[in-house]
């Protein structure tokens, strides 16, 4: 994230391992998995250079939720980078479209309070803020 200058991006997490662990600072973004809870109040400004949405191959397959699925619409649109085989990353800075799919996502999800455009970009103090090395630069 520190290379590709990614303060924070939109994530749909499927693991038992906390993101704030590798430096990854987030919005959070429905789905199945153990992320910590109540998830971080960071978000995803809304004149935010980059919109990187990362999310889990489980949670982007919609395996927990075959007949009311969230995130069918990206199976139309071609990641920009995949870290190993279990998390896709798309950039939505420039596709309206997928950016208000991604806000009927926090809809359906029953999420409004996590949901896009509010803008906000408040610090998440758990854990540590920024390790040397985070994940996602091993893979940028």
């Amino acid at each position: 994230m520190e290379t590709e200058e990614l303060p924070i991006l939109y994530l749909s997490y499927f693991g038992t391992a906390p993101p704030y662990y590798y430096g990854i600072r987030y919005q959070y973004v429905a789905g199945k998995g153990n992320l910590e809870w109540p998830p971080p109040s960071d978000k995803v400004p809304t004149d935010a250079a980059r919109k990187i949405l990362a999310i889990s191959v489980y949670n982007l397959q919609d395996v927990s939720r075959p007949n009311d699925p969230l995130f069918r619409w990206l199976w139309v649109r071609q990641p920009v980078a995949k870290i190993g085989y279990s998390i896709f990353i798309y950039d939505l800075t420039d596709d309206r479209e997928g950016l208000r799919k991604l806000e009927g996502t926090y809809a359906k999800a029953g999420n409004l309070d996590s949901a896009i455009g509010e803008g906000k970009s408040q610090h998440h103090s758990t854990g540590p803020t920024r390790l040397p090395v985070s994940l996602l630069d091993l893979i940028w």
